[in-house]
């Protein structure tokens, strides 16, 4: 089968890349050289997430891409790969790539992101509202939040994607949502503008954007998976009142019932990737970048006292088990016993997602 190609055989191909940043996908391509640049006619989607982010590794070295016309490339391929083959694996191309190399280290920012989510967020929101368990996991951390949110409380929710659980509880708030997708944005406010909080929407590109003092900072999952734990002190510390709460869940890398059945599907890439916390926009569940963090993610936090942790999906399947789900739907007491043995310290330390509250006792800071 040919994938992004431009060859019918792998052993016909000469350059292998891995374009670097949110995907991290593996290619075998023919190219040419010229003027010291590598140069590529593509031929699959990975096009676009080189237009995204145009940095590619080969090897140690790292190549940044720009896009040039197919015209003054074509009689290299020509003569290197002979016209038949030019003619069957490129015509109708007219674009070609070229990587040079480059030694600044690529980087990519939350415009980037943004814009990666925006190609993902349907996806994402059609998977999580059709998916039993992944509305429990939503439905969890909601009731956390309504227990220790009151009326008129004001709220920042950070990474909010399209349908916050900060949207969803029972309590009149004040909600601002935040995100670095604007097609995320764009679907909660068709999903709750009608709602009666008060809410703005803000598209994320810097922290002054929504800098203000609230009573609870809340974060399930999105935020917490693409900023670092000294960027979320500063907000932490400049945005939440002493005696407010931060609320949340986050993917925990090492949810040992996921891991296990990925093993039983021979998902070998998968498992390293999450327990060494990175996980690709390819191979992640949700189709979006992820981080998974450790159980004790937040410990190098100071001025946060820890009030409540549990875990969520420590028995029941967390993701696309179809057959596993349909069970356990049917089966309400494996509900009943996920719940029970989610406070557990060492079942929740390898559950699939963690449930956390903080308490601001004074000024943040991370050591």
């Amino acid at each position: 089968m040919r994938l992004y190609l431009s060859s019918k055989k792998s052993s016909n191909f000469d350059l292998k890349i891995t374009i670097a940043g949110p995907y991290q996908r593996d290619l075998k391509l023919n190219y040419v050289t010229k003027n010291e640049r590598i140069v590529v006619i593509p031929t699959g989607g990975w096009i676009e997430e080189l237009r995204l982010f145009p940095y590619a590794r080969m090897n140690s070295t790292t190549l940044k891409a720009s896009f040039d016309g197919v015209k003054d490339y074509a009689k290299l391929f020509v003569d290197k790969y002979g016209q038949e083959h030019f003619d069957r694996y490129f015509n109708g191309c007219n674009e070609v790539v070229l990587f040079e190399q480059v030694e600044d280290e690529p980087r990519y920012d939350s415009q980037i992101l943004g814009a990666v989510f925006d190609r993902t967020i349907d996806k994402y929101l059609a998977e999580t509202n059709s998916n039993w368990v992944q509305k429990y996991m939503r439905e969890q951390t909601a009731r956390v939040l309504d227990r220790y949110a009151r009326d008129d409380n004001s709220i920042l929710d950070l990474g909010c994607g399209p349908d916050s659980e900060t949207l969803r509880i029972q309590r009149r708030v004040d909600v601002t949502e935040i995100d670095v997708s604007e097609i995320a944005l764009k679907r909660s406010r068709e999903i709750h503008e009608k709602d009666g909080n008060n809410i703005r929407w803000i598209l994320q590109k810097n922290n002054s954007e929504f800098h203000g003092v609230y009573d609870i900072v809340f974060s399930s999952y999105g935020y917490l998976n693409i900023e670092s734990l000294p960027a979320i002190a500063r907000i932490l510390d400049d945005d939440l009142k002493v005696g407010g709460f931060f609320i949340g869940s986050f993917m925990n890398r090492y949810g040992m019932l996921d891991l296990l059945l990925s093993l039983f599907q021979n998902r070998g890439k998968y498992i390293r990737e999450r327990v060494a916390g990175w996980l690709t926009v390819n191979d992640s569940r949700y189709n979006t970048i992820s981080f998974p963090r450790t159980p004790d993610f937040f410990d190098k936090l100071k001025g946060m006292r820890n009030q409540y942790k549990r875990g969520v999906c420590s028995i029941l399947p967390p993701y696309t088990y179809k057959r596993l789900i349909g069970l356990a739907e049917r089966l309400r007491f494996v509900r009943f016993l996920d719940e029970l043995v989610g406070g557990f310290p060492l079942i929740w330390a390898v559950s699939d997602y963690v449930i956390f509250v903080y308490k601001k006792t004074g000024p943040v800071t991370f050591e």
